[in-house]
Parts: structure tokens; C-alpha cells; sequence
């Protein structure tokens, strides 16, 4: 019934009486599923059929952030690296975090269209970049721009090598429909 519902939802998305039914059989479905990713499934979809989807908001929270290591941030930040627009080019960053001397350097590298990187400086670089780590949390954040960074940081080498590894980032979005088209 669920899955007959769910076409309707989906070719007339503003039929009320289609949409209440459906959050009525969702909201069952939870109420009988033993597993809590089931349970949670089915009644976010019954709210989400009766009030709408939530407010889409960006995902990347500067509290979030700011409770991240240098290595879990760099990880963040690669992941939003959009392999398509990095292509077969190889860029080599030595990153010095100014203010973290437990975890101060860093080599950044992109090749094979993904960014890694590596506890210590290693090897050449195309740029050398010396920087607080309220800089990297800021432009994770869409606080600095590349090019604020670039400016307020020291560097060394190529700065178009910063403009390619961080320039691009995809932004990721809370706030998604489950269940409406």
C-alpha cells in the first residue's frame, strides 16, 4: 500500500488525502518495526508527508568544524573536492599549521582526481603555505575565500596550486527530502 501511495505522492505531489494516507501507513510501519533505523525511517517520512521536508540549510557548522582535528578537517575537506574539475593534474601542498604544534605540518596532494593527506611534510611541493588552523576551519566554513587565505597566510611557490585543491569545494546541504519528489 506504501508503494502504491508513494507513486501517487510522486505524480501529484499536492493531493492531500494521497499524502495523509501515506503518512498514516508510514507512521504503522514504524510503530511495528523492531529496528530503530526502520522505525526512524518510516515515521521521519510520515512527518515529512504532514509538515513538509525540513529547511535546507548548509551542513558544514562552524561549532562542527572547530571540534574536528587537522587531520579529520583536511579528510572533510577533501571529500568536497569535485573530482570532475581536478582532472589529471598532480598538485603537492606543504601545509604548516602555525598554531597546532602537535599536528603543525601537513603534505596535501592531489592526483588521480582525490586530495590525501599526510602527517608531515614529504617530498616537493608546488607551495609551500603557512597558516593558523582558524583559516583552514574558516574557508571549510565559506567564511575566507581562497583568496583571503592566500593573502593572510604566508606562502611560497605556486599559489594557483591553492586556488586548485580548495578553490572548487562542493557545498553539502542539510534538509533533504526522504520521501516527496
Amino acid at each position: 500500500m506504501v508503494e502504491m501511495l508513494n507513486h501517487l505522492v510522486f505524480a501529484e505531489p499536492d493531493h492531500a488525502a494521497g499524502r495523509e494516507l501515506q503518512a498514516d501507513a508510514l507512521e504503522q510501519l514504524g510503530y511495528q518495526s523492531e529496528s530503530a533505523t526502520f522505525r526512524n525511517a518510516y515515521l521521519t517520512g510520515a512527518q515529512e508527508l504532514r509538515n513538509g521536508a525540513p529547511p535546507r540549510r548548509e551542513a558544514m557548522r562552524r561549532g562542527f568544524l572547530d571540534a574536528m582535528t587537522v587531520s579529520q578537517l583536511l579528510d572533510t575537506i577533501a571529500v568536497r573536492l569535485p573530482s570532475d574539475l581536478v582532472g589529471g593534474r598532480h598538485v603537492t601542498i606543504h601545509l604548516t599549521i602555525s598554531d597546532r604544534p602537535t599536528e603543525a605540518d601537513w603534505t596535501i596532494e592531489i592526483s588521480n582526481r582525490a586530495m590525501s593527506s599526510i602527517a608531515g611534510l614529504r617530498g616537493s611541493s608546488d607551495l609551500a603555505l603557512t597558516m593558523p588552523l582558524e583559516y583552514l576551519i574558516a574557508l571549510a566554513a565559506n567564511e575566507m575565500t581562497v583568496d583571503d587565505v592566500l593573502t593572510a597566510s604566508r606562502c611560497e611557490g605556486d599559489l594557483t596550486a591553492f586556488e586548485f585543491a580548495f578553490g572548487h569545494l562542493e557545498l553539502f546541504y542539510s534538509g533533504f527530502a526522504i520521501v516527496e519528489p
